[in-house]
C-alpha cells in the first residue's frame, strides 16, 4: 500500500462552481508518495517522494484513505501548513482517524 507523507486535504476546485451546493464538493489529498506499487523506474512516475494530487476521497478507515480510483493510501505525517490551517480554524487533527468522510445523509444532518 502506498504511504502519503506531508499530506493535506484539499477541495477540488473544478467540482465546485460557486453555484452548486457546497456539500456536493469533493476533496482529495496532496502529498509525497512512498512505496507506491505503480512506480515506474523508466519514467520516474510515482517514485518515492514524488508529489501527487489524488483522485477524490471516497472512504477512510483509521489512517487509511481510499480514493475514487481505488488506490489506498496509508497516511503518515500531515504537512505543517495543513496542521497550521486546522489550528487557525480551531480544529485538531485526530491522530487515530485524521480524515473523516461523511455520507450524503450525514452531510445533510449537520
Amino acid at each position: 500500500m502506498s504511504r502519503l507523507e506531508e499530506w493535506a486535504v484539499v477541495r477540488n476546485g473544478g467540482d465546485w462552481d460557486g453555484y452548486s451546493a457546497p456539500e456536493l464538493a469533493t476533496f482529495s489529498l496532496v502529498g509525497r508518495v512512498y512505496d507506491d506499487p505503480r512506480h515506474d523506474p523508466e519514467t520516474g512516475r510515482f517514485q518515492d517522494g514524488h508529489r501527487i494530487h489524488t483522485s477524490p476521497i471516497v472512504a477512510s478507515e483509521g489512517r487509511v484513505v481510499t480514493t475514487r480510483s481505488g488506490t489506498r493510501y496509508e497516511l503518515g505525517e500531515a504537512s505543517e501548513s495543513y496542521r497550521t490551517y486546522l489550528s487557525d480554524q480551531g480544529r485538531e487533527l485526530d491522530p487515530e482517524q485524521p480524515v473523516k468522510v461523511l455520507t450524503r445523509d450525514q452531510k445533510g444532518s449537520n
